[in-house]
């Protein structure tokens, strides 16, 4: 069984490390398979062959359909997003109840990627991928399969996750023939709701531990929708019964839909990224290595993202936790604007990983100045140890 860990959505961008290759072939669904394929510009794709057709390195079951959109305003408007980068990107159906829509299972679809090469069992990696959630377009997706007389209701979900395969899947057979995925362990799913403000593009990130030599990995809702969390801007908690003929006539029932645009996939190995996890749960307290601010300043570097972005993971993982971000100085300064710059740099720490999703009332923050020194003040390398931000779990 694969090992879950948790996500986090950034609001800022993330940047990995150089070296790190993306396993993901054809990340961003920019190439198609063949020189003579096509994809109509700004259309839902009405067939599951449609996307096995066309999508090179990407593949999904007969009787669900997925979209590849192509984002082309040449003939007019476009009813999609533009994408987060290139000229095409999958949208996916991730929550769509069967008592709304008269299927006899929750109406889910999947994607299955391809790696460059085989996961390495006991290796780290990180995955990332940009969702942009879209209330019109969840509606226009349905109205174009069920007609103008739906009523749509859009929601924001949870649990996307990436499982991982040793095989690929068999192309041939339908979601009925593979109702395994519905209770599959994914190797991480995302716990917070998804939603994308201003229907603006959003990276989610996490992490997670290779336990078999996968080479295919499959994103989507593993869950059922009794056990998915949703949010919408409607009050799901006042809509009308449904009235006898909606019940017996699909085409006049109210749908709850939450439909994704996901786009530039990227798994990469990161031996590094279980420090955070490894020190939190063997001595309750993390000291930062790469939290970095400018000489007398308490604004977070852009490299100092990485590290917090792992920080956030664990929390959200669990949420049974407290801790206080604790900052620290050397003894160059007066005590007071030493006890004040480290109060503001954890305070930093702490707004940040509240605009990850983590409960303010966990987390606290406190400046301790030059009074909790851990190496000597007569080096710089001294120093350098004792000017540190630190999570303790409470």
């Amino acid at each position: 069984m694969m090992y879950r860990i948790a996500f986090l959505l950034l609001w800022l961008p993330v940047f990995a490390p150089a070296q790190n290759k993306n396993l993901v072939l054809n990340p961003g669904f920019e190439e198609l398979k063949g020189p003579h394929q096509s994809v109509t510009p700004c259309r839902f794709m009405k067939y599951g062959k449609d996307f096995n057709n066309v999508a090179k390195n990407w593949t999904s079951v007969s009787d669900r359909t997925p979209d590849l959109i192509h984002y082309d305003t040449t003939a007019g408007p476009c009813i999609y997003p533009p994408p987060h980068s290139g000229n095409r990107y999958v949208g996916l159906i991730t929550f769509l109840p069967r008592q709304d829509c008269g299927y006899t299972d929750d109406y889910h679809e999947f994607i299955e990627g391809k790696l460059a090469q085989p996961l390495v069992p006991g290796m780290r990696y990180k995955v990332s991928f940009w969702i942009n959630q879209s209330d019109s377009v969840s509606k226009a997706h349905l109205r174009s399969v069920y007609g103008d007389k739906v009523v749509v209701y859009p929601v924001a979900a949870n649990n996307i996750g990436i499982a991982l395969q040793s095989a690929p899947l068999n192309v041939s057979a339908g979601f009925s023939e593979q109702k395994e995925w519905i209770n599959m362990e994914p190797a991480f799913e995302t716990k917070t709701v998804l939603r994308a403000n201003n229907e603006q593009w959003r990276q989610v990130q996490g992490w997670f531990t290779a336990t078999e030599a996968s080479k295919y990995f499959i994103i989507g809702n593993f869950r059922n929708d009794v056990q998915t969390s949703i949010e919408s801007r409607y009050d799901l908690s006042k809509l009308p019964p449904l009235s006898a003929e909606a019940k017996k006539n699909v085409f006049q029932r109210m749908m709850r839909i939450a439909y994704y645009c996901i786009d530039d996939v990227s798994i990469v190995e990161d031996p590094n990224g279980s420090a955070v996890q490894e020190a939190m749960e063997r001595e309750g307290k993390y000291t930062f290595q790469g939290v970095l601010f400018a000489t007398g300043s308490h604004q977070l570097a852009e490299a100092s993202l990485e590290e917090l972005g792992a920080l956030a993971a664990w929390l959200t993982e669990h949420p049974e936790k407290q801790a206080e971000i604790a900052g620290h100085t050397d003894n160059v300064g007066s005590d007071e604007s030493n006890r004040l710059l480290s109060e503001r740099r954890a305070r930093s720490v702490f707004e940040y990983l509240i605009q990850q999703g983590i409960d303010a009332e966990r987390l606290s923050y406190k400046g301790y100045g030059k009074t909790r020194p851990v190496a000597t003040n007569a080096s710089e390398e001294g120093r350098r140890q004792n000017r540190r931000v630190e999570c303790v779990l409470k």
